[in-house]
């Protein structure tokens, strides 16, 4: 009898060995983005430096309570930038934290990632969650990146500046797009005498519109320009025929 007890007993212990001990959702400090996961996430980084915390809920998915530790393992990081194990109020500074216990059923809620950063060089992390005869049940993987594709779409952003309709007659439409490298930007109207009878503040890394209302612009020839930076960018004529 004790050796059939011996033998359900390490039969359960291989099937939770070779089963999904967890669950894991992952939430993001900063945006508040949850995503469940089972091998990872990947965390793009918008700032150029700065502090990313994602809290990791670990849900035990057996009917037993189960003791386990965290192990950090390094795959890629840049000098400068640290990648930290955290519970609760405390981060380690070591790769591997105390044994943890949580119930069957139940969510371990009191564990987050946090990423100090100098810049957004790509750094990546697997996490091994270990228990007290320090085999594996399971295993994640952590990338942080500064990959955005959004930064480099604003960045082709190129000068345009055009009217429509020309001519005009009560209002006219004022398309622009002003590159990124430029950070004050405006577009005024002048008349033929230089004088500025219209001014407008624009944003750069955009396409952008301003309507115009010519009502009361005497007929004749204007002209509106882009203005960055203290430097005149482009200049174009307009008709207004009342």
């Amino acid at each position: 009898m004790k050796k059939i007890y011996l033998f359900l007993g390490l039969l359960t212990s291989a099937f939770i060995l070779n089963a999904q001990v967890f669950s894991f959702t992952r939430i993001n400090n900063e945006s508040g983005d949850e995503e469940d996961f089972t091998e990872g996430f990947v965390v793009n980084l918008i700032e150029e430096s700065g502090i990313s915390t994602d809290f990791v809920h670990i849900t035990n998915t057996t009917q037993e309570n189960i003791t386990f530790k965290i192990r950090k393992n390094i795959q890629q990081i840049t000098d400068g930038n640290q990648m930290l194990m955290c519970f609760g109020e405390q981060c380690l500074g070591g790769d591997e934290s105390d044994f943890q216990t949580v119930n069957a059923g139940e969510t371990f809620t009191n564990f987050d990632i946090q990423y100090i950063y100098i810049n957004t060089t790509t750094s990546n992390a697997i996490f091994s969650i270990i228990n007290q005869e320090g085999e594996t049940l399971q295993s994640f993987n952590v990338t942080y990146t500064g990959n955005n594709p959004i930064k480099e779409v604003a960045k082709e952003v190129p000068l345009t500046l055009s009217a429509k309709p020309i001519p005009a007659n009560t209002n006219v439409t004022l398309l622009y797009s002003v590159p990124a490298k430029y950070t004050n930007a405006k577009i005024i109207v002048r008349n033929t005498l230089g004088s500025i009878i219209r001014s407008f503040n624009v944003e750069t890394a955009k396409n952008g519109k301003i309507n115009l209302n010519v009502s009361d612009f005497q007929s004749g020839v204007y002209f509106y320009s882009i203005v960055a930076d203290g430097n005149v960018l482009s200049t174009k004529k307009l008709v207004v025929k009342h």
